[in-house]
């Protein structure tokens, strides 16, 4: 029996650079039996896209591949510009092709129900306080324009 694995697998800039594999970063979290599980995690071609550019371009946030089974989204986004847990602000989202930007989890259907649990596996790894975490929806490039652009005003939805 292989052990279970988190909900959410932290993506490194050298995954990003080809220097490490899938398989290796759920081994690293999972246990030394996962060879069935890197298929289900496996990231489509504008999943890659999209992490890619985050991972190279964007230090200050931090990337997990969240599991496709648990309905919490293609990602989990952590903002780690604030050495301070309370102050940083998780980001569940689900990349949609081609569809404009919908914030609070509009237009992903099931697919961020369970974003609490994400967000609470951040805080079980001591990375954030517990808070309730921005959803959006849409598009890789809407999505990285959100992300990577500073926040004004009250929290999103």
């Amino acid at each position: 029996m292989s052990p279970r694995l988190p909900i959410a697998v932290r993506l490194t800039p050298a995954f990003a650079r080809g220097h490490v594999k899938l398989g290796h970063l759920l081994r690293s979290v999972g246990g030394p039996d996962v060879r069935g599980q890197t298929a289900t995690w496996r990231l489509s071609s504008r999943e890659w896209a999209f992490a890619r550019a985050l991972l190279l371009h964007h230090t200050r946030l931090w990337l997990w591949r969240t599991d496709p089974k648990a309905r919490a989204g293609d990602f989990l986004v952590l903002d780690m510009s604030s050495p301070k847990r309370y102050n940083r602000r998780a980001w569940v989202i689900d990349l949609k092709c081609l569809a404009p930007l919908k914030l609070g989890g509009g237009g992903a259907g099931i697919s961020l129900i369970h974003a609490d649990r994400a967000v609470a596996y951040l805080v079980e790894a001591g990375l954030a306080e517990p808070h309730t975490p921005r959803l959006a929806t849409g598009d890789g490039a809407v999505l990285l324009a959100l992300l990577t652009t500073p926040l004004r005003g009250p929290d999103p939805p």
